[in-house]
């Protein structure tokens, strides 16, 4: 009687975790032993047994779990452990991820410079604010279709329009967007980002970030950077989830959270 009672007790905390989470009924049906053979072999006065007294099958199917589960624990109890646990790291990987999502550079800064800053790197971007604040120092000399000529600190600089380069210390040694090069785009309409950036590449973004249209220019971090930052709290918990449920039940649970990051993602 006492063995009918608790493998009902099982059957009926069997379904209820299935109905709780599918990820941590399907590691039960696929990494634990099948229940009559588990019955046999490893349950003992309604005691799921860890140490030696199991058979090398039973060892090795649950070896993971060991540091996790403790000796005394009942069958029912244990498939809740696996469930709570699980959850429990979920909401913590979670909270991680809406953390990292939420982090954005903010620049205050001119709204005419939003689309070049938001190509930028952050260190760039703030060399580059500091470059637009001193363009009052810069005044035109001199202009024609393909050269500009400022005047600066009794210094003749010049600005090759169909080369898109300056010949001014900051953009020679540093190749990020000077203030000359930003006084030629505002004054002149084509002479677009397109232009001011061509020559610095190397402070870009691999792709476009999405800027605010507020003055003060608050530039989330693009798609892929937050997926990245995402991957790397997964793979973190993956690890401790791998050493503690094994790697059928790591990839299911790692499939399930990077498909909800998706969904966030694409909304």
């Amino acid at each position: 009687m006492p063995l009918l009672f608790s493998f009902c007790r099982f059957n009926f905390y069997f379904r209820v975790i299935s109905r709780l989470d599918a990820n941590v009924s399907q590691y039960l049906q696929r990494r634990w032993m099948h229940r009559r053979e588990l019955w046999a072999a490893c349950f003992r006065d309604n005691v799921l047994t860890f140490g030696n007294d199991t058979n090398n099958r039973v060892e090795s199917s649950h070896k993971q779990m060991k540091r996790f589960l403790q000796r005394s624990d009942s069958l029912h109890k244990s498939m809740l452990k696996v469930y709570k646990w699980h959850k429990r790291s979920f909401s913590i990987i979670q909270q991680e991820a809406n953390i990292a999502q939420s982090r954005c550079f903010t620049y205050p800064c001119s709204q005419s410079l939003i689309p070049i800053i938001r190509l930028l790197t952050p260190y760039a971007a703030r060399k580059v604010i500091r470059e637009y604040q001193l363009r009052r120092w810069a005044t035109v000399e001199f202009e024609s279709f393909d050269y500009v000529f400022f005047k600066e600190n009794g210094n003749t600089v010049q600005v090759d329009l169909s080369a898109c380069t300056c010949t001014c210390f900051t953009f020679q040694t540093c190749r990020y967007p000077c203030r000359h090069l930003l006084l030629v785009h505002f004054r002149k309409p084509y002479f677009t980002v397109n232009h001011v950036m061509h020559n610095c590449k190397q402070w870009t973004w691999s792709r476009n970030l999405f800027a605010s249209q507020s003055t003060s220019a608050v530039i989330p971090r693009n798609r892929s950077n937050i997926y990245d930052t995402k991957k790397k709290i997964i793979n973190a918990g993956m690890d401790r989830i791998n050493d503690k449920f094994g790697e059928v039940f790591a990839n299911a649970y790692a499939d399930g959270v990077i498909a909800g990051i998706n969904r966030v993602l694409n909304m």
